[in-house]
């Protein structure tokens, strides 16, 4: 009687449409789950056409941790909103790294005339609040730096997978890597002392010994290699950059291997990477493994952000304006500097320093200024493009050096003079870099008798440094100009006379190359004449004159033009020279496709690590050469 009472009811009305409802319910949340999972996972941007110009300047920002509120320490919401709204009232346009990837190895791409790619570090679980719906609004992509050891054990403060896998999903975001463990210290003694986990070798308890430098290089390998693994089985995505953590500065380590260590590691594994630096500007010849990075904090508001990166891609100001910008132009690094009256003062604790973006946009610069120091020791200073070199002048008041500092070396006198810098003295500085040479006039009495030879060319920042005494830094600069020196050549034989030289070291302190006629560029043809390569040499130490030889080139525009000149670029850099200045033979026509032609010539020549000078002009009768085979 129980069962059949049972199954009776099974049968009623009642329950059928309780089963009915349950169905419903259960169709109705996987229905809801299925569309917040796209909602989630929709694609807001997709890639956007490539469109631009040839050769625009590229702005990298780097933030930290973004926050809902505003807590004084990092940037928040509203602040991340004034900032992209800045940018964009002064004609920035966000760019994907992909689009990056692609302008710097096709000479044919690109960019935004004022580009400007975000990045943002670690992966804070605050980004998906704080900063990505900030980003939707506007429809600007950024890249992600994640350290996969945070989303392996779910740490609550960061990101975990599938909310990277959304973020992704969006079209907004790009992966990089962090590393896997690079955030956390390695134990670097006994005592149990730790450092840096990509700069120290680790210290093996079990074995009482260091690591060896293979067993640090394998390491710092294989954590890179498991970041990228993780994110490649938990996002299906392959790290398409690195960004070092703790703002490693392995790339500007002293030691040898570490140095070594990170280039090769970096190289083999990530197609791009980025370093901190002050002003975060590149151009098209940057090097992809070094990429440079400003790093935004609480206190930069969006006008002021947007004003100082306009300064930092613009051209070196002269005139009047370069008084009423120098604030905005010279930042420091160290300490602090304000005005005071017509001087700009640099104050700091051991160190004192003002650094512009200098050469990033030329080789070639003059450097003025009336210079004041409190004591201790003045330099002036110039960075390599990736910050592992530079090469200084200055001292103190037993005299002056030309000093090189190189990737894991100590710093290399190159030359010594009787000029002092004496504290309390109002300095007359005067300095002309060009070509491999450096002219240096000091309150109004040029340092040596020629120009002092550089052995590097350098794209860097440019900085006045003072190193103080008794822990104190100080100085003060007045009429500080800074501007772009002609670069200015002069063609000899191959051989060159007597006269010729004598002529050339007339004018040394303004002039920037020697150009020996070499090579004559056929349709076909790839035809040398003889150089004097030991005198040549021995005026280019002697003088700093960079050697860049003369190539007459003929034919219209097009690709076997632009074929004919990067066979030449290569012979050149075969042959050890800096460049070439090429004589174009070009067909009548407008100055605006001449113009297009020459950039063409300079991104041929930049992709190189070269230097091009092109001069327009119909190359004597004598010097055509028929249509043949490639000579040597």
């Amino acid at each position: 009687m129980e069962r059949a009472g049972t199954a009776e009811a099974l049968k009623t009305r009642t329950f059928a449409a309780d089963v009915l409802a349950w169905a419903l319910l259960a169709a109705l949340v996987g229905a809801g789950a299925l569309a917040w999972q796209r909602w989630t996972h929709r694609t807001v941007i997709a890639a956007p056409a490539a469109a631009g110009v040839v050769d625009p300047r590229l702005v990298v920002l780097a933030y930290d941790r973004v926050v809902s509120r505003p807590d004084g320490r990092h940037v928040d919401t509203d602040q991340l909103r004034g900032q992209l709204d800045a940018l964009a009232r002064h004609g920035y346009q966000a760019v994907k790294l992909a689009a990056v990837q692609r302008f710097l190895s096709d000479p044919g791409a690109t960019l935004p005339a004022k580009s400007v790619l975000l990045t943002f570090d670690h992966g804070y679980l605050s980004s998906l609040d704080a900063a990505d719906p900030v980003l939707r609004e506007r429809r600007w992509p950024a890249l992600m730096f994640v350290m996969t050891e945070r989303q392996e054990r779910r740490d609550p403060f960061f990101l975990y997978w599938p909310g990277l896998a959304g973020m992704l999903d969006s079209g907004i975001w790009e992966i990089g890597s962090h590393g896997h463990q690079g955030h956390n210290p390695v134990v670097v003694d006994a005592q149990g002392q730790e450092g840096a986990f990509f700069l120290r070798r680790e210290y093996l308890t079990a074995a009482r010994r260091e690591e060896t430098w293979v067993e640090f290089a394998a390491r710092v390998r294989q954590d890179h290699l498991k970041a990228r693994e993780l994110i490649l089985e938990r996002l299906g995505r392959t790290a398409v950059a690195y960004a070092p953590p703790l703002r490693d500065v392995a790339v500007t380590s002293l030691d040898p291997e570490v140095h070594r260590v990170y280039e090769d590691v970096v190289r083999e594994l990530y197609p791009v990477a980025f370093i901190d630096d002050l002003f975060g500007a590149n151009e098209r010849a940057a090097e992809p493994h070094h990429l440079k990075r400003l790093r935004v904090g609480a206190r930069w508001q969006g006008e002021a952000l947007a004003a100082f990166l306009d300064a930092a891609i613009a051209p070196p100001v002269t005139g009047p304006r370069a008084d009423e910008e120098r604030e905005r132009l010279w930042v420091p690094a160290t300490g602090t500097a304000h005005p005071s009256g017509p001087d700009l003062v640099a104050r700091g604790t051991s160190r004192a320093d003002l650094w512009r973006v200098g050469s990033q946009w030329t080789e070639d610069f003059t450097l003025e200024a009336d210079v004041t120091i409190g004591g201790g020791q003045f330099w002036v200073v110039q960075q390599s493009a990736d910050l592992s070199e530079e090469w200084r002048w200055g001292g103190d008041e037993r005299g002056t050096h030309l000093q090189r500092r190189r990737p894991a070396e100590g710093v290399e006198t190159l030359a010594s003079f009787p000029a002092r810098v004496e504290p309390g003295r109002v300095h007359r500085l005067e300095l002309r870099r060009r070509g491999t040479g450096l002219w240096v006039v000091w309150d109004g009495q040029p340092v040596a008798e020629r120009p002092t030879w550089l052995p590097d060319r350098f794209r860097g920042n440019v900085g006045l440094v003072c190193w103080g005494r008794e822990g104190a830094a100080e100085f003060r600069v007045r009429r500080l100009r800074f501007g772009r020196a002609p670069y200015l050549t002069r063609v000899v034989a191959g051989e060159p006379s007597e006269g010729e030289v004598q002529a050339a070291i007339d004018v040394a302190p303004t002039l920037s190359a020697l150009s020996p006629l070499w090579l004559d560029v056929g349709a076909g043809t790839l035809r040398e004449r003889p150089l004097d390569r030991d005198l040549l040499s021995i005026l280019s130490r002697r003088y700093g004159w960079e050697i860049l030889p003369t190539a007459r080139v003929e034919g219209p525009p097009g690709d076997r033009l632009r074929a004919r000149v990067d066979r030449a670029l290569g012979r050149a850099r075969e042959a050890g020279f800096g460049g070439l200045r090429l004589e174009w033979g070009a067909p009548s026509g407008s100055d605006a496709s001449v113009a297009t032609v020459t950039a063409e010539f300079e991104r041929l020549a930049a992709r190189r690590g070269l230097r091009v000078v092109v001069e327009r002009s119909a190359p004597p009768a004598d010097t055509r050469v028929a249509d043949g085979g490639l000579e040597p």
